[in-house]
């Protein structure tokens, strides 16, 4: 009989999908000529090995217990893995170990893809190869339980050290008034240290002072010795100590260095060349000297007046000399007095530091007071040259424009020169006495060069 259109593709469709006849006719109750026929209509349409295989397939799954959309997950799964160059032989196998490794681990598939993500992230980050990735872990936790063995370790360490510090601490019985104690006594003993500095220091500018006038006296011991050795070879030459003394002071009042006192001997040389000459004109002045002889006369009567006036000068001079003389001695005595009272004083605070300068001190004011009494001497001897003043006149003479070419200028100079050193800077000078004896020896020197 015939079945509806609906029955026929209810039999095709369960053909395709893997049931034999004797089930589609158990379970329609169509004849299996029926269903046969059917089947064969259907293959005509289509190539029978296409309906073969399809019927072939779905027989599989349903003996394997699986469902058409499974077929597909599987189609989809192994699509993939042959993508990735998986041998199909070794699928199989590579599906189960992963889903064994999974199920032993307790994994699902999503927690499983994270972990395979976490994997490959650690192993980009730390240039590790994949494959060493397992001996690397394996070597971490080798070291994880030896650092933790080291901590244990070093806990016990601390522990007794900690305990080791407390008994020394106990121990030792240090306390914070016994520090503060300490403390105190560092901080007077820093203050005696400051102060032993500060001594110190002073100690060593007084020392430092002392190196300078030692020094100080050596140049003038050198200088002295020097001295010495060129005053003994003038003396050897016949220069009187006195003469040199003159010198010295000339030297000084007028700035005088060797040069320029060599210069002026040779101006005095080229003077008694001039003097020669003059003597030479001297023939030539004798007619002159009727005429001057009544000049002379009139010289006679006024030499009575001039010498009472140069008497008078001298005994002016005398007196002051005296009390300039005397002045001199009382200074000279108070500073040696005093300078031996400041050496004494000295001495006694630096007891230690002065007894090696000690002798030196005492041979240079010893011999400060030998050249301060030979001043005195040279004053006393300024004196009695004052007391011969009458010598002046041929300096009244010239200062009057009545010079006699006789006399001797080289004296002249002389007694100008003592007068000056003599007398400047006392009480004499008041009156500028020594600025006129200044201008006398220039005008002189003026009247030489140009003779």
């Amino acid at each position: 009989k015939p079945y509806s259109d609906e029955t026929r593709n209810d039999i095709v469709e369960k053909y395709l999908l893997g049931e034999s006849v004797r089930e589609i006719h158990d379970s329609t109750g169509v004849s299996t000529g029926s269903i046969s026929e059917y089947i064969n209509d259907f293959a005509s349409k289509i190539e029978r090995k296409t309906i073969d295989a399809i019927h072939d397939f779905f027989k599989i799954i349903r003996k394997n217990g699986m469902q058409p959309k499974d077929a597909f997950y599987g189609h989809v799964v192994f699509s993939i893995l042959l993508k990735h160059n998986l041998d199909p032989k070794q699928i199989h196998s590579f599906v189960k170990s992963v889903l064994s490794m999974a199920k032993q681990n307790e994994l699902s598939a999503e927690h499983l893809m994270g972990l395979c993500n976490t994997v490959s992230t650690i192993q980009s980050k730390s240039d590790i190869p994949l494959h060493e990735i397992e001996n690397h872990c394996t070597e971490l936790a080798k070291t994880k339980d030896e650092l933790e063995l080291s901590i244990d370790k070093l806990s016990s360490q601390h522990k007794q050290s900690q305990n080791n510090l407390s008994a020394l601490l106990k121990k030792n019985k240090l306390t914070e008034q016994q520090d503060k104690s300490v403390d105190l006594r560092l901080r007077e003993k820093q203050s005696k240290l400051d102060d032993v500095e500060k001594r110190t220091h002073k100690l060593e500018k007084k020392h430092e002072e002392l190196s300078l006038m030692h020094e100080n006296l050596l140049l003038r011991h050198k200088s002295v010795v020097e001295s010495v050795d060129s005053v003994e070879y003038l003396i050897k030459s016949g220069v009187l100590e006195k003469d040199i003394v003159y010198w010295q002071k000339i030297f000084d009042t007028f700035g005088l260095t060797p040069a320029d006192f060599l210069a002026e001997l040779e101006k005095a040389g080229n003077a008694k060349k001039l003097f020669r000459k003059l003597n030479s004109t001297n023939t030539k002045l004798k007619k002159e000297c009727e005429s001057l002889e009544k000049k002379k006369s009139w010289l006679e009567d006024k030499s009575e007046e001039l010498s009472s006036e140069i008497s008078n000068g001298a005994e002016f001079g005398k007196k002051n000399l005296k009390k300039i003389t005397d002045h001199a001695e009382l200074q000279i005595n108070n500073a040696v007095t005093l300078t031996k009272k400041s050496l004494v004083t000295f001495m006694k605070q630096n007891q230690i530091q002065m007894n090696l300068a000690q002798k030196q001190y005492k041979e240079y004011f010893s011999d400060l007071v030998s050249k301060l009494e030979n001043l005195l001497e040279h004053s006393h001897q300024a004196e009695y040259s004052l007391s011969k003043m009458e010598s002046l006149k041929p300096l009244l003479d010239l200062l009057n424009d009545k010079f006699d070419s006789a006399t001797s200028i080289s004296e002249i100079m002389i007694i100008l020169d003592k007068l000056y050193v003599n007398i400047k800077d006392t009480d004499l000078d008041k009156h500028n006495v020594s600025s006129d004896i200044k201008r006398l020896r220039e005008k002189l020197l003026d009247l030489i060069s140009h003779a």
